[in-house]
């Protein structure tokens, strides 16, 4: 059912984050890169979320992956660098005017393949923007609320590599699946391995379920597949319509791999979907 896509493993500065234009957007207002605590402000609906809280961290362009059929998820396209330094999935849902275009994705993605969406303002009010913003905020408010709304393009494939723009959409952030700070750590030599054992998060419901590679200390993988609901109805009870369960996943074998939890292991298929290493060195 899932067919190959893209296997993205390029490095060159042509496809990597606009770093540049981050800082020049937020020098004036950047400091000290100290930990703030942005991990444990998010963890509760009834934590602060205002400005001042959020103040010690960079605001930035975000772009995402998206995917999905409905439910449809959002996930942060994450760096070693701030303020990219956030792994973060939501799930999104269509506003009732964008239904053409939500349709239309369906249709695009039906084949097992992935979009992306580029942060923009709402074409009908440019007040309403979502291009410079903080992710631990965005993941705060998310969290307190279950509404906030998310403007961005949508486009075919990775809209840093070509893809195609297939409409503007509000989109609003019923939940927060998964979300973490990413340690600063210094470069290191060489790239991660796709294959290698780790963590892994299996979230999803209505019969649609994914799993994606936990980051953690660089270089690392950001790594996202479905599940065939064959094989995740193994979580439903763990899963159900909580926001993940985290999984141990042991080294990868002919497209095979061993998940783990507690005393419960399954073999799952794997299948090529979307795996990025160049911009996680």
């Amino acid at each position: 059912m899932f067919v190959a896509t893209i296997l993205l493993f390029l490095s060159s500065p042509l496809w990597a984050h606009d770093l540049l234009k981050d800082v020049a957007q937020n020098i004036a207002t950047q400091l000290p890169l100290t930990s703030v605590g942005s991990q444990q402000a998010c963890n509760t609906q009834s934590q602060d979320c205002s400005d001042e809280k959020f103040s010690q961290v960079m605001s930035g362009y975000h772009g995402h992956l998206l995917f999905g059929q409905g439910p449809f998820y959002l996930s942060h396209l994450p760096l070693y660098a701030p303020p990219h330094n956030y792994q973060a999935i939501y799930e999104v849902e269509f506003p009732a005017n964008a239904s053409s275009l939500k349709e239309g994705l369906k249709q695009k993605l039906a084949n097992g393949s992935f979009a992306t969406f580029a942060p923009s303002s709402n074409p009908a009010n440019r007040a309403e923007s979502s291009t410079d913003f903080k992710i631990p905020q965005l993941t705060c408010l998310a969290k307190a609320s279950g509404d906030q709304v998310f403007w961005g393009e949508i486009h075919a494939d990775h809209f840093e590599r070509g893809g195609k723009k297939l409409g503007t959409a509000g989109l609003v952030i019923k939940r927060v699946i998964y979300y973490q700070e990413l340690p600063l750590d210094p470069m290191p030599e060489g790239s991660a391995d796709p294959l290698s054992a780790g963590d892994f998060i299996v979230f999803g419901h209505s019969g649609q379920y994914f799993s994606s590679r936990v980051l953690g200390a660089r270089p690392g993988v950001d790594q996202i597949f479905p599940l065939p609901a064959s094989q995740a109805t193994h979580w439903q009870g763990v899963v159900g319509d909580l926001d993940h369960v985290t999984v141990k996943a042991s080294t990868e074998k002919n497209g095979q791999r061993e998940f783990q939890h507690q005393n419960s292991k399954i073999e799952v298929s794997i299948p090529l979907f979307y795996t990025e290493v160049g911009e996680l060195r």
